[in-house]
């Protein structure tokens, strides 16, 4: 679960503030009124154009769909994320720590969060970190601020003990840094898995070829003149590792988030609708070509990889262990 805006403090321990907390909750109750809008919307597709599967049994169940109730919903997953807060030791930061005077000096004076737009959205941030500053001082801590939005994140603390820190990854690896006594280890770990980029190729040939495909294929099928599109699975060469950060780190494996570049190819099958000539009466294509053809990208794509370690003064290893795909950054069609 990713929080906008949390607070490491300097006894590791993790802190939201409550106007993070609820803005978690609101985001969640628009997730679900937009959700129940697209069960309403497939149910009604699948009763009308899929209503073939109900002669199955183990379809039946989706005719119809379940219904939503928002309230019901909202409230059996707001008990997850506070049983979540509970059992990972997170504690709230009440607002109440926060400087109404200071922050409508922010405002009117045009600084961050606020900028020269002077955005009224920027508020609950703006209540926010100042929560954090305030909290801080009082308790004399230092504190790491995650703010993945621009203009808290450039944001300049009162406090010399605030570090801001701008990705989720950066920041949980901070915290390992922190942690980790042993700055060898970490940055023998740091060295190797960067160097891992034709372990990281192979895995991606053998596990990840057809999920990374997929994605690719969810792009193109968009193509208003590609029809009927068809993949198979992706190859992958010349793999090369733009960077790497280490996220979570324990005695024998680590989970480090990389960055890669790679060359991808991938056999395309589709209809070309723009080789044809439609028939406006009957709302027909005719004469349309059946195009076979081998796409390469230049992708670059960010993963999460496992490595098991051995790190004792006589025995320095490491092995990939698995690798698992987040997302296309880039896709250039070569």
């Amino acid at each position: 679960m990713k929080f906008k805006n949390a607070i490491t403090a300097k006894c590791y321990n993790q802190k939201i503030t409550d106007i993070t907390y609820n803005e978690i909750i609101s985001r969640i109750r628009k997730n679900l009124i937009a959700t129940k809008t697209l069960f309403r919307k497939a149910d009604k597709s699948f009763n009308q154009d899929g209503k073939i599967l109900k002669n199955l049994e183990e379809f039946k169940s989706f005719y119809p769909m379940p219904k939503i109730n928002i309230e019901d919903s909202l409230t059996k997953m707001k008990k997850k994320i506070d049983e979540f807060i509970s059992n990972s030791n997170i504690e709230i930061i009440s607002s109440e720590n926060a400087s109404i005077n200071e922050v409508f000096e922010q405002y009117f004076n045009l600084k961050k969060p606020f900028g020269e737009g002077q955005k009224k959205s920027e508020f609950p941030d703006a209540f926010t970190i100042n929560s954090i500053e305030n909290w801080v001082i009082q308790n004399d801590k230092e504190a790491s601020v995650l703010a993945t939005d621009k203009d808290l994140s450039e944001y300049i603390p009162k406090s010399d003990n605030i570090y801001m820190i701008d990705s989720l990854s950066e920041y949980l690896e901070s915290i390992t840094e922190k942690l980790e006594q042993d700055k060898a280890k970490l940055e023998f770990l740091k060295l190797e898995s960067s160097n891992a980029h034709l372990e990281i190729e192979w895995q991606l040939n053998k596990n990840l070829h057809d999920s990374i495909a997929y994605n690719i294929y969810d792009q193109i099928k968009n193509d208003p003149w590609k029809e009927e599109v068809e993949y198979e699975p992706a190859e992958f060469n010349n793999t090369n590792i733009v960077s790497s950060k280490v996220t979570e780190l324990d005695d024998e494996s680590v989970w480090v988030e990389i960055v890669l570049e790679t060359e991808t190819k991938m056999q395309l099958n589709y209809n070309d609708l723009s080789t044809g000539i439609y028939d406006k009466e009957d709302g027909i294509w005719f004469n349309v070509e059946h195009i076979n053809e081998e796409k390469s990208y230049k992708t670059k794509i960010k993963l999460l990889a496992n490595f098991d370690y051995k790190f004792t003064q006589d025995d320095k290893t490491i092995e990939l262990n698995q690798v698992e795909f987040i997302e296309i950054i880039e896709l250039e069609e070569k």
